[in-house]
């Protein structure tokens, strides 16, 4: 399964005509990726942020082209709130373009407000997720680049 994201388009010096996720450039995008990938195709193409500009509309029909002529095999929608994500998924379904087939929703214990105070560990001191103390269990493999 080969899966990547797309995001505000792929231009190597952006300006407004080749950034955002309009069709335009989710089309450069995927072709830039197929062919850094070395495929024919991807599975799954995640878009990855919402934009304030572009339509929803315009952003189905530019994930439903691809998977018409076989470029990507599925779409789906991350860290777009859930009231975009069920308009996406509502007018894919009216127009009958390629569907939603999956979202990704950002989700932290420290991101989230009402559990702010229960992602401090006891003792008071933060540790960003994946660091570990001195004396825990690791992978195997692993070395701690502190000792």
């Amino acid at each position: 399964m080969l899966a990547t994201k797309f995001s505000l388009g792929a231009a190597p010096r952006p300006d407004t005509s080749r950034t955002g996720n309009s069709r335009k450039n989710m089309v450069a995008s995927v072709e830039a990726s197929l062919k850094r990938l070395g495929t024919d195709h991807i599975d799954l193409l995640w878009v990855h942020f919402p934009d304030e500009l572009t339509p929803m509309d315009e952003l189905l029909r530019g994930l439903d082209d691809p998977v018409s002529a076989g470029r990507i095999h599925h779409a789906a929608l991350s860290n777009f709130p859930a009231w975009r994500v069920s308009r996406a998924v509502t007018l894919a379904d009216l127009k009958n373009w390629a569907p939603i087939v999956g979202i990704q929703h950002e989700y932290s214990r420290g991101a989230t407000g009402a559990r702010r105070r229960d992602a401090r560990p006891r003792g008071g001191r933060r540790r960003r997720t994946g660091q570990d103390r001195r004396g825990e269990c690791q992978p195997a493999g692993h070395e701690d680049p502190r000792r």
